[in-house]
């Protein structure tokens, strides 16, 4: 299965008795990183997200330049701040942080009772062939017995908007929707490995962001 987290959800797992949110959310007020307040839950889940993906364990993973390099806020606008608060509440996490605000936290974060778990009910369902034909293996193995020449084969799947004949603005009834075989679960299809000999082996659906911390 999948899940979402908010920056509700962010909160409620979160056990502080400072103020009441998790230590992203903290430092955004403790960095004077929000001002109108409008594009604060991005930014939040952003950095949050951003941190968990590339496995930083809130921060004791990476460094200030390493973050920099992540480029975790790029996407989000503020016009309020002019990012720079912003910009050091990120790198407040970092292992290395120098930064120097008065009743300021900084440094890596403990994840064990503020980052939310995945949804027990979901460990055991998966996705497989329904009504609309949409389906989604997480293994090699499933992928090729699902396969089949007149199912579409995605993973990003950014064409849904693009062309006509799939685009999500049409009406529901001028839609041809073939059945879709979606690869972004496969877990050997997502894996990257280098060998001794300086070649590397990148899965068809390895995301563009972690080859580019890989390499």
């Amino acid at each position: 299965g999948t899940s979402v987290t908010t920056a509700e959800g962010l909160k409620a797992a979160a056990t502080s008795e400072r103020l009441g949110g998790h230590p992203v959310q903290e430092r955004m007020v403790q960095y004077y990183g929000t001002q109108c307040g409008f594009c604060t839950p991005g930014m939040v889940m952003q950095m949050w997200g951003g941190l968990k993906q590339h496995n930083a364990k809130g921060g004791r993973n990476v460094t200030e330049k390493q973050i920099e390099g992540m480029d975790l806020l790029a996407g989000n606008l503020c016009r309020c701040t002019g990012y720079r608060p912003i910009s050091d509440c990120l790198k407040s996490f970092a292992k290395d942080s120098k930064l120097c605000f008065e009743n300021a936290a900084k440094g890596p974060f403990e994840t064990k009772n503020t980052d939310p778990t995945f949804p027990a009910f979901l460990d055991n369902i998966s996705s497989s062939a329904d009504s609309k034909g949409w389906y989604r293996p997480t293994a090699l193995a499933d992928l090729t017995r699902a396969w089949s020449p007149d199912k579409t084969v995605i993973s990003g799947h950014t064409g849904w908007g693009v062309y006509k004949e799939m685009c999500a603005l049409r009406p529901s009834s001028e839609l041809k929707l073939p059945p879709v075989l979606q690869t972004d679960a496969v877990k050997e299809l997502c894996m990257m490995e280098t060998k001794g000999d300086g070649t590397m082996t990148i899965g068809a659906s390895v995301k563009i962001n972690d080859l580019a911390m890989e390499l």
